[in-house]
């Protein structure tokens, strides 16, 4: 049955601890505030990040509250590719804590997935957005900063490792030089998804009309350039994700006028192509456009910040926040096939998990707290509302 709608009693969740952590980011020094104990087992549960500074942890099946506890901080983008057991990972923005941290106060923030409590507060010196990314391995993540220097870092995610929260590696963020769109100082790199073998990285440049490949191998960056349909027009790449065999890199566009979405086909991690773009309803070239220019097909309706992969890498799930549905890509096809519409009212945020064995889809909501797609029926199945504006969801 639906908890569309209902709240959790707040009476009975006195018990629960919400003391506030008051965060500490002296940018360059990494903040250490709890150990982790080697035994420890996460509460195998759905993690909401919300924008009161809320953790809330709840059954995925039933909706039931397991913890809850105010952490300081919000982030609607956590690291959830793959995923360790002990630890969580978002990127954090200054302003985005209890206790605001002025310009530069980007950090990458680790969460330990027993106690919710900080165990690792790293300053990048991002005044613009930050991403991170661990590894299939869980021994190391890329993450990015932009503005005012644009950078990648490579930090230590063991927590059994004695460089842990540590940065391995730094370097500037190349790009292919300016001119870059609204007059930034640089490529501006947003969002981060990594290959199955943890070798490349692969990030949407937001104000480039760009991609770039990162391998943490060699430490070298290849940038690919797609150019907009519309030559007196500009486009820019925001967000993406890896099909897990690493074939596929599926990226929402800033395009102008309006957001467009494409599939680049990356099998090759030397030569990235894009084989698709779709523009959206009031786009004035809406439809579906070949790499050579070709428009074979009618657009697509919404647009949104983020998409998944299903596991059997057959359909991949757009989060359209301009609709408040979830588009689905047919792989094997390269097309949208179907649009599965949210409750009324219900307004998604952007960010999605798939539950352990694949078969559900969970995306947080602003209105309604997180929504499960069935992944066989593609059809909704319940919403939780917990009674905050969720912006981030990680399974466990």
């Amino acid at each position: 049955m639906s908890n569309l709608g209902t709240q959790y009693p707040i009476k009975k969740y006195l018990a629960i601890a919400t003391v506030l952590i008051a965060v500490i980011a002296v940018i360059g020094t990494a903040s250490m505030t709890a150990a982790l104990e080697g035994g420890e087992k996460p509460l195998k549960g759905l993690y909401l990040s919300s924008s009161d500074f809320y953790m809330t942890v709840i059954d995925p099946d039933t909706g039931d509250l397991i913890a809850e506890k105010n952490v300081g901080f919000w982030s609607g983008w956590p690291s959830n590719q793959y995923n360790g057991d002990k630890l969580i990972w978002w990127r954090v923005r200054g302003a985005r804590r209890a206790i605001p941290i002025p310009v530069n106060g980007g950090s990458f923030l680790a969460i330990n997935s027993k106690t919710l409590e900080v165990v690792a507060d790293i300053p990048n010196g991002a005044a613009g957005s930050n991403f991170i990314e661990v590894a299939p391995n869980a021994k190391f993540a890329v993450g990015h900063a932009r503005e005012p220097e644009h950078r990648t870092y490579i930090i230590d995610t063991d927590p059994d490792s004695p460089t842990f929260a540590t940065y391995l590696w730094s370097g500037t963020y190349p790009g292919l030089g300016p001119p870059y769109v609204g007059g930034h100082t640089g490529p501006g790199p947003c969002d981060s998804s990594i290959s199955s073998d943890g070798k490349y990285y692969w990030i949407p440049d937001r104000f480039s009309p760009t991609i770039t490949a990162f391998n943490t191998v060699t430490k070298t960056f290849q940038t690919f350039s797609q150019p907009p349909l519309d030559p007196s027009g500009s486009i820019e790449n925001s967000m993406g994700t890896v099909s897990r065999d690493d074939k596929w890199f599926i990226v929402e566009n800033v395009d102008q006028p309006i957001d467009s979405s494409s599939i680049w086909d990356i099998s090759d991690p030397t030569n990235a192509i894009e084989v698709v773009r779709w523009t959206r309803d009031g786009h004035p070239l809406i439809g579906t456009y070949l790499s050579n220019g070709a428009l074979v097909k009618g657009g697509y309706r919404g647009s949104g910040p983020s998409d998944e992969f299903t596991f059997d890498m057959k359909y991949n799930f757009m989060v359209w926040t301009s609709t408040d549905s979830i588009g689905v890509v047919e792989m094997a096809k390269l097309e949208i096939v179907n649009e599965i519409m949210m409750p009324a009212g219900c307004q998604l945020a952007g960010a999605g998990d798939f539950s352990r064995d694949g078969k559900k889809f969970y995306v947080g909501a602003r209105t309604c707290g997180v929504c499960k797609i069935d992944v066989a029926t593609q059809t909704l199945d319940t919403c939780y509302d917990i009674g905050r504006d969720v912006r981030g969801v990680v399974i466990k």
